[in-house]
């Protein structure tokens, strides 16, 4: 019988040790330019020119992650601006960049330093990042952008939708108020 509690129990806090890992928080940063005289900007347009490569051609190939990004980024920035196609303010631009990156403390593990360390060394490190331009001067005035783990993100299209929505609201959450 209590073997089986100790089965139970560290199977309950493996699998919460997973969702956690699995959920990683997003590090969201942001800037913005000081103009010499100040702005209100009202209005947006997506800029003319598509976007770049994120240099995994799982998400290149993939039109449902820059269709879902795009209506994130409506949807977060309607909350504070209009969007229009030929006199808007702001001109808005994304890029997006997944790559695999090391994360040491499973290498340190063999060594002993280690003692709550994950089993996979190597993970899927993402950023999401949005760009706002004045349209008049072709000046960046803002810049917002996410970082964090995106493992398993591309092959669950579910899990990418919601990783999208809560990156690009985070990021639009940082426009400063008086912009």
């Amino acid at each position: 019988m209590i073997a089986i509690r100790r089965v139970v129990v560290g199977s309950v806090f493996g699998l919460a040790a997973m969702a956690a890992s699995g959920c990683a928080s997003l590090s969201v940063h942001s800037f913005a330019a000081r103009p010499a005289t100040p702005q209100q900007y009202k209005s947006y347009r997506w800029a003319a020119d598509g976007p770049t490569p994120t240099g995994d051609p799982r998400l290149d190939s993939n039109p449902f992650f820059e269709r879902r990004l795009m209506t994130a980024a409506e949807r977060e920035m309607a909350k504070r601006f209009a969007k229009l196609e030929a006199s808007a303010d702001l001109v808005l631009h994304y890029h997006a960049s997944v790559n695999q990156e090391l994360d040491i403390r499973t290498l340190d593990r063999s060594y002993g330093v280690c003692t709550q360390c994950s089993a996979q060394s190597v993970y899927e490190a993402g950023t999401i990042m949005l760009d706002l331009v004045d349209a008049k001067t072709n000046t960046l005035v803002w810049r917002g952008w996410v970082e964090g783990s995106f493992d398993g993100m591309i092959d669950n299209q579910a899990w990418l939708e919601e990783r999208v929505d809560e990156a690009v609201a985070k990021i639009v959450a940082t426009i400063p108020a008086n912009f």
